[in-house]
């Protein structure tokens, strides 16, 4: 890090229905994030500490999480389980993902509050779901990542239609693009939780929608798709929670966020390319 200005933080294991939630998450996520800051806090020239964190850290699923109509999260609002509860819980699902997201970025500003003499400020940015097009080297089928392995599924023929665990979700490149503006918005831009929120959407609009604007796709998508109402639960406020993106608007200049349609067609098309590299299957 020597002669750095800016660290940005974006790796967390994101994964589910892990054996060990302490071993495979939480340690991970927690000491991941620390050992960064400690590294960090040796440079005199960094100014800035960026982490991607997740709207799983802003979050209370026992109230229903992104299903709680008419509530919005603020930069306030915080996940209510950590570390003991996601040990109790075990790894299955998302419980133990979300309490680690959580107990990542409370050490990071537990740590700037224990060392004020830093040089650097730190800020957090709490996207929900992230979608965009599959990057990551040597990609194939068993190796996708899970945001994207969860669109490839609405094209996998899948034996019935898939819940909505979480229709909240940010385009990759405006979640990419937070985090470079709140470089070019110091000293604003620091000390500050972003909620970043694109759209929401349930799959049962994702499905029709693909049957419309890619009908060769129809075959593939999940048995009783036909049947799924699209419009039984509209992503409004009567139906879903709320992200309160004013902070990122105002100290970032995020005027727009891609939209669902944008992103799914750039998803599915993306992937679609990638089914043709050899070795995919």
């Amino acid at each position: 890090m020597r002669d750095v200005t800016f660290v940005l933080h974006t790796a967390s294991p994101y994964q589910l229905n892990v054996k060990d939630a302490e071993q495979d998450l939480l340690i991970p996520a927690r000491d991941g994030t620390l050992n960064v800051l400690r590294y960090a806090a040796k440079v005199p020239s960094i100014r800035f500490f960026g982490i991607t964190s997740s709207f799983a850290a802003v979050s209370d699923f026992s109230k229903g999480g992104p299903n709680r109509p008419g509530f919005t999260y603020t930069e306030t609002d915080w996940n209510p389980n950590g570390w003991k509860e996601a040990v109790d819980f075990g790894g299955e699902g998302a419980f133990a993902y979300s309490a680690s997201k959580k107990v990542a970025e409370e050490a990071a500003w537990d740590f700037k509050r224990s060392n004020p003499e830093v040089s650097f400020d730190i800020a957090t940015f709490n996207p929900p779901m992230i979608y965009g097009k599959t990057l990551q080297p040597g990609v194939k089928k068993s190796n996708l990542n899970t945001s994207s392995a969860t669109i490839y599924a609405l094209i996998s023929s899948l034996d019935a239609m898939p819940g909505d665990r979480l229709p909240l979700f940010c385009h990759a490149r405006d979640v990419g693009d937070a985090h470079v503006r709140a470089l070019s918005h110091l000293p604003q831009s620091a000390g500050h939780r972003y909620l970043l929120h694109g759209d929401t959407f349930t799959w049962a609009m994702a499905v029709h929608h693909l049957a419309s604007v890619r009908p060769a796709l129809k075959s593939r998508l999940p048995k009783g798709w036909e049947q799924s109402d699209p419009w039984a639960k509209q992503p409004t406020v009567e139906h879903f929670a709320q992200l309160d993106t004013t902070k990122a608007k105002e100290l970032l200049g995020m005027s727009h966020f891609r939209n669902w349609k944008t992103t799914l067609e750039e998803c599915i098309d993306d992937l679609l390319e990638l089914e043709k590299r050899e070795g995919w299957a």
